[in-house]
């Protein structure tokens, strides 16, 4: 028997040529992984030569693209490609054997890579190649092993309907790890926005200090180089909301008594990130002064040139690339200044759909500013992993609307506005438990 160690982006693939049967165990596959080996799979197939194929489906880690892929290929072979899933009462499968048989000659890769591209051509992955014939001690027990398994009671053969559920709850797991993962960020975030508070410091960009006040700059901002400053202009009105009161389910607040609470959110975040720049608030409005701190004002106003007010301004340079600290601090600093509010009325959860409701965080920028409207998509569905529903007629008035329970773990940091996130995600969790 041969025996050596395994380069796994030239020998996986080898498994697949040549004529004899094959057989997978492996805890999941990627959609690459798949692609590494799928031309080699189909002339194999195509020969009359069997794959069976026994993956983990509980840790949510399979590709559900590929899941569908090898499903829509066993549709084609059904009785050269098998396809299992291992569900044991306890533990997952978290196997990765690879076996190639001609006749008695045998081919086993055994190690720690899954097929997916990143195992087979990026990481660090240690393994064995062994070739030997059907009947030597070790190569026998593997093979044994991989039958006990093929044929044990907890192997179900995955079918169309196994792939439509597995797809849903693949998508809950992820959703679920994103969330904590967003909870340990948003911690995170909120130390080194402490830490960075601390000191007096110059402007300093991209950093949580100054990302909500540039998040609140461009969502409403007007940039005077005249007088070197910059105004951010907000709209609320407590006779946009029914009865002047803004209600989700059981949380209501008198307009007028919670409105003031944005500009002066606004204002103590300005004050503490930009401590030279003279911050006055007059109703709905926030003016930053910069003539004693001119290095500031053109520092800010370099990352929205060549445009001057909030009709036209991208994105700050440099947000794309910065922290998801960065990143969730500066959508919230946009939110506070730019978001509706609804209630339950005016977009209910549906059980039918299946559609959840209550999306009380509408993020709106300027109306026809549909690049900003784009980027602030991406931002915040690709860094911060949060729902959005867009909102668009024609090509004109652009609004985010985003799933509370996920916005809630960034949070606008405004107790009342707060509270009504919570009530919209109790409803979603209430409707679709």
């Amino acid at each position: 028997m041969q025996v050596s160690t395994v380069n796994y982006a030239v020998v996986v693939p080898s498994v697949f040529e040549g004529s004899g049967d094959v057989d997978l165990a492996v805890a999941f596959v990627s959609e690459p992984g798949l692609d590494l080996i799928r031309p080699a799979l189909l002339r194999k197939l195509e020969a009359g030569d069997k794959v069976r194929l026994l993956i983990d489906l509980e840790a949510g880690a399979t590709d559900p693209t590929a899941l569908w892929d090898l499903v829509t290929l066993n549709a084609e072979f059904p009785a050269d490609l098998l396809l299992k899933a291992y569900v044991p009462d306890t533990g997952i499968l978290h196997s990765k054997v690879y076996v190639s048989k001609n006749g008695n000659d045998v081919t086993l890769i055994t190690g720690s890579a899954n097929l997916s591209r990143a195992a087979l051509n990026e990481n660090v992955e240690h393994g064995l190649h062994l070739v030997g014939a059907v009947n030597e001690p070790v190569i026998a027990e593997a093979l044994a092993e991989f039958e006990r398994l093929w044929n044990s009671q907890h192997a179900f053969r995955v079918d169309p309907e196994a792939a439509r559920l597995y797809e849903i709850y693949a998508g809950l797991r992820r959703i679920s790890s994103a969330r904590s993962e967003r909870r340990a960020r948003g911690s995170w975030r909120d130390l080194t926005t402490h830490l960075e508070q601390i000191p007096i410091a110059p402007f300093d960009w991209p950093s949580t200090r100054t990302a909500f006040i540039l998040g609140a700059i461009t969502a409403r901002g007007y940039i005077d180089p005249a007088s070197c400053q910059i105004s951010i202009r907000l709209l609320f009105n407590p006779r946009r909301y029914k009865d002047e009161r803004i209600t989700v389910l059981n949380e209501s607040f008198v307009a007028d008594d919670v409105l003031p609470t944005i500009p002066a959110t606004i204002h103590d975040n300005a004050t503490r990130a930009l401590p030279n720049c003279a911050v006055t608030t007059e109703n709905m409005r926030v003016n930053l002064d910069f003539q004693d701190d001119l290095d500031t004002f053109q520092a800010i106003t370099a990352l929205f040139a060549p445009r001057a007010d909030c009709d036209d301004f991208y994105l700050p340079t440099g947000l794309s690339g910065a922290a998801d600290s960065v990143v969730a601090e500066f959508v919230r600093g946009f939110a506070v200044s730019s978001a509706l509010l609804t209630d339950a009325t005016s977009m209910p959860g549906n059980r039918v759909t299946g559609l959840p409701g209550q999306m009380v965080v509408w993020l709106r920028p300027k109306q026809n500013n549909l690049r900003l409207y784009d980027q602030l998509d991406a931002i915040i569905t690709r860094r911060l992993h949060i729902t959005a529903y867009h909102h668009r007629r024609g090509d004109r008035d652009p609004h985010l609307k985003l799933l509370c329970e996920e916005f809630q773990e960034i949070g606008f940091g405004i107790d009342w506005w707060d509270q009504l996130l919570s009530a919209g995600a109790r409803h979603n969790q209430d409707l679709f438990p």
